[in-house]
């Protein structure tokens, strides 16, 4: 990897552009271009890192977010138990950026000279150096190299380069149906081929299933940050068979704060902000976390095949068209499990001896890519984070109750209006009663 000369450095503009410097200098852009790309995550109010990683695969490039243990912003505790694989030591820090380009927020200054934890300052890594582009305070200095032991990362998003492939023009049958089109097929199409994969059963088949085609094959992985860390470690496994892309998702305290906890049942009121608490919907949830990231991903790439394991008989899964309407018509979708049953899946993982991740065995059948979702408070699986990971047991909790509260008061409010001791309607409406 080309380490940076000093005529490679961009320098900061102002106190508050060290994001764009970093980015520019980190990657060789010109200041222009890191500035447009980076847009509202760089603010006088601060230096948002990880919503960044969506706006990079627009450029193919990947990027894996990681945050201090040591940072002073960290979420409250009952969340941050949760974060596990998006937290590391400044030491780990320093060792998963080795050899790998990155921009990295460090302490800094306000432009009084204030310290405090809103005072984080991006800097640049070339894969060995850290480079200082500029600086904050009421003195600033001229860019130069620093080192990570004299400024502790706070956090990093450790950036790869996602690799071109040759234009291809692709006919895609406007009436494929996943379920009758071969996998062979599908490479007869197609030189590029992702998978999208979370650990769980129907992925894991899949990916079986593609064995035959495996150096063509990519898995596409959102990481959400609130994976339970076994899964982590297995889903990453598999990189070392498949290319696997693992796509940092939004930020899920973000998400929750703008639209809402996730729930099963929400009152319209709620959802639209008019009440107390904010609310979505789950799939709304899903879908912004997991799922547009993976679109984003593949909107860059051109003429592809992208692979999901859904099945019709999954209660709020998406489906072939729900999928396509996301997608520019280069990308064909394919389902090939659509018809299966989730006891299909199992006499297939059973007939080739695939392994699953151990909660299977433990009575829960689930990939948990959420480990703190509301939504999914389902017996099994609350029985299963109460044994592996109790930490996460009073944030569920809390986000349900809150649900529960503003259901059963929107419930008991709407009984309380029908049941009032109104006068008795005309004959001719009363029948509407008994149908």
């Amino acid at each position: 990897m080309r380490t940076l000369a000093s005529a490679d450095i961009v320098p900061q503009r102002t106190i508050y552009d060290c994001l764009p410097a970093a980015l520019a200098t980190t990657l060789g852009w010109s200041y222009e271009k890191a500035r447009t790309v980076t847009g509202t995550h760089t603010t006088e109010g601060g230096t948002f890192l990880m919503p960044l990683a969506s706006a990079l695969l627009s450029e193919r490039i990947a990027g894996t977010y990681v945050m201090s243990r040591t940072h002073p912003q960290l979420p409250p505790a009952a969340m941050t138990s949760a974060w596990g694989n998006m937290l590391a030591s400044p030491a780990e820090i320093r060792r998963l950026i080795q050899g790998h380009r990155a921009v990295i927020i460090v302490p800094g200054r306000g432009p009084r000279d204030e310290v405090g934890p809103e005072f984080g300052h991006a800097i640049a890594w070339d894969g060995q150096r850290a480079i200082n582009c500029g600086s904050t305070g009421a003195d600033p200095k001229p860019p130069r190299e620093v080192s990570l032991d004299d400024v502790p990362p706070w956090e990093a998003l450790i950036l790869t380069s996602i690799a071109d492939a040759a234009p291809e023009t692709v006919t895609v049958p406007p009436d494929a149906i996943a379920s009758d089109a071969s996998l062979a097929a599908l490479f007869d199409r197609h030189q590029r081929v992702f998978l999208g994969f979370s650990g769980g059963k129907d992925s894991i088949a899949l990916a079986h299933m593609l064995e035959p085609w495996r150096d063509r094959v990519t898995l596409l992985w959102v990481n959400t940050g609130y994976m339970a860390p076994h899964m982590v470690e297995f889903v990453r496994a598999f990189g070392d068979r498949f290319d696997l892309v693992e796509i940092a998702s939004p930020s899920l305290l973000q998400v929750w704060q703008a639209s809402g906890v996730p729930a099963d049942v929400a009152p319209f009121r709620n959802v639209l902000g008019q009440a107390s608490p904010r609310l979505q919907p789950w799939l709304s949830c899903c879908l912004t976390v997991r799922q547009m990231p993976v679109n984003d991903f593949l909107r860059r790439q051109g003429p592809c095949c992208y692979i999901n394991g859904q099945r019709a008989d999954e209660a709020g899964g998406a489906t072939l068209s729900g999928l396509r309407s996301n997608l520019p018509p280069s990308v064909e979708v394919a389902l090939p499990l659509t018809d299966w049953s989730a006891a299909d899946v199992f006499a297939y993982v059973a007939q080739h001896d695939l392994k699953l991740p151990p909660q299977y065995a433990e009575g829960y059948p689930g990939s948990i890519e959420c480990t703190v979702c509301p939504a999914q408070a389902m017996p099994a699986r609350m029985d299963y984070l109460a044994k592996r990971y109790p930490h996460v047991l009073p944030v569920i909790r809390a986000c349900v109750r809150d649900v529960a509260s503003a259901t059963m008061g929107a419930v008991e409010h709407i009984l309380a209006t029908v049941e009032a001791p109104y006068p008795t309607p005309a004959d001719t409406l009363s029948t509407f009663g008994r149908h």
